[in-house]
């Protein structure tokens, strides 16, 4: 909407809102266009960047992705184990709790 900035309902038709979206949001969509068009340029905020483009974006990636691989490696209970403590009414382990 931002690039054909429409200035009448039957505008806000031709860009594809259906049912009762222009009945009932439409006034308030022409509003706030009317209201982003008197915007001085210098008073909008910096475009923002694609996040693949950061410097840091592959090693932030791979750190992710190397605690992600680490995690799922974690030996983790058995189903039956599970299932067998509470059906005796005993808490089940978490999965971040440490073994001593």
């Amino acid at each position: 909407m931002a690039r054909y900035l429409p200035n009448s309902l039957t505008q806000l038709h031709t860009l594809g809102l259906t049912g009762q979206e222009i009945p009932c949001h439409g006034q308030d969509v022409l509003q706030i266009v009317a209201n982003c068009c008197d915007i001085e340029e210098n008073a909008c905020p910096q475009p923002l960047y694609h996040l693949i483009n950061h410097p840091q974006y592959r090693e932030a990636f791979k750190a992710v992705k190397t605690l992600t691989k680490g995690h799922l490696e974690k030996p983790k209970p058995s189903l039956i184990l599970l299932i067998k403590l509470s059906e005796a009414g005993r808490p089940i382990p978490s999965r971040n709790a440490t073994n001593p």
